[in-house]
């Protein structure tokens, strides 16, 4: 087979570990989904690995449809990606599916079936981000005049998502300020707005105490108990405990697939907890290689980023990359109570669809930076933005924009 005909064209080595996580999560959904199968496939695991399964096929294909989709064309379209992500997740607060006293999920009309509003809400967001950044130029150096406005829309979307889900939230605006600083914002603005997070994440928190919003107590619980040093295991959350028993019984070489017991008493094991039925049936070996294949997951979305022919997908490739890092990592550290109760699923691995389906399209995007990249498809001729408004920017376009920590890069588009 060519090169010119090649199915998978992009980064190579980012197909397969995705294609790893994919194909160990297959053992791992079959035997950890048997609460799931009663509740919902009337006890038939099968059904449930093949749900699974079909996801993930579907999650395949459209990483084959994004990764040979020019990722500029989305510069161009992702100037309203703010505004989008802001009615979806108003749509989920007001009229979306109320699930464990949180209304996330949003129902697609006469097709039975809803999704988490927050996953497509996330990568709008960055798309987003990586333009508004791109074409901020030597804006960036100011906050005021400068990204100021790129901080509120994002402090807007990440409260949106945190009143439902606080987690996904700190995690969005985290992300959000770390590329801010990979842009080239100067650390001292930078400090003064995680100060200001800090600010608006107490009186948010404040807020939803005194209206007594049902999720903030669940926040707090988790909080106070994780930091209370004092719990008897009597007094811990049943979900810690259980996940604290699948940790300790894994050993080195953990009880072979198949063979875990907690799965029958952990809540979410095929989802949230799927990392403690790792360790439990692949030992602290199994635990360790699932590790490695996210970091070298990560290191690869990185060197794209580093080597990215425009300042854009270098931007686009680092959000979307953390992103999902920071989702893998907050979900094995909750497993191994390094971290407060989260609802955090790990990517590719984990039981559930709309998280599957909108990393895998991020993964399409940074597969399409890499084919530009390596050459395999030469967008260098598009820009981010329409011919009509290169004109009204086009001091930004004659002299280049600042790249900020980004080596190698010259101008924010070619």
């Amino acid at each position: 087979m060519t090169e010119n005909t090649a199915l998978f064209k992009g980064d190579r080595t980012l197909w397969i570990l995705i294609g790893i996580l994919m194909v160990f999560s297959l053992p791992l959904i079959y035997s950890a989904t048997g609460q799931l199968a009663l509740n919902k496939y009337d006890g038939n695991t099968e059904k449930a690995l093949f749900s699974h399964g079909a996801k993930l096929l579907v999650g395949v294909g459209l990483m084959l449809l994004m990764h040979r989709i020019p990722y500029l064309w989305w510069g161009r379209l992702s100037s309203w990606g703010i505004y989008v992500a802001v009615f979806l997740l108003l749509w989920a607060i007001f009229f979306g599916k109320n699930i464990n006293e949180a209304s996330r999920f949003v129902n697609i009309p006469f097709f039975n079936m809803s999704f988490q509003a927050s996953d497509p809400a996330r990568i709008l967001v960055f798309l987003w981000l990586a333009r508004g950044l791109t074409l901020l130029g030597d804006g960036i150096l100011r906050f005021r005049g400068g990204w100021d406005k790129i901080f509120l829309g994002l402090a807007v979307c990440a409260c949106l998502i945190a009143k439902e889900n606080m987690s996904t939230g700190l995690m969005l605006m985290s992300v959000g300020l770390v590329l801010i600083w990979i842009a080239g914002a100067r650390f001292r603005d930078l400090v003064k707005a995680v100060g200001l997070c800090i600010v608006l994440l107490a009186l948010f928190v404040k807020v939803g105490y005194e209206l007594q919003w049902p999720r903030v107590m669940v926040w707090l619980h988790r909080v106070e108990a994780f930091w209370d040093l004092n719990n008897q295991p009597e007094q811990e959350d049943f979900q810690v405990v259980q996940a604290k028993i699948a940790v300790a019984s894994g050993g080195f070489f953990g009880k072979g697939p198949g063979n875990s017991i907690q799965r029958n008493f952990l809540p979410h094991a095929y989802s949230d907890y799927i990392y403690a039925i790792v360790i439990e049936e692949y030992g602290l070996f199994g635990a360790a290689f699932v590790l490695l294949v996210y970091l070298g997951l990560f290191y690869r979305i990185r060197k794209i980023a580093i080597y990215a022919r425009t300042t854009y997908g270098s931007l686009l490739a680092s959000g979307l990359g953390m992103a999902l890092m920071a989702q893998a990592m907050v979900n094995m550290a909750v497993s191994v109570d390094f971290f407060p109760v989260t609802g955090q699923t790990l990517p590719f691995v984990s039981h559930g669809g709309s998280s599957i389906l909108i990393n895998a399209l991020a993964m399409g995007v940074v597969l399409s930076i890499s084919r530009d990249m390596t050459g395999e498809g030469d967008w260098s001729e598009l820009e981010i933005e329409s011919d009509a408004a290169s004109e009204e920017t086009g001091s930004e376009a004659d002299h280049g924009v600042n790249t900020g920590n980004l080596p190698g890069k010259e101008v924010a588009y070619v």
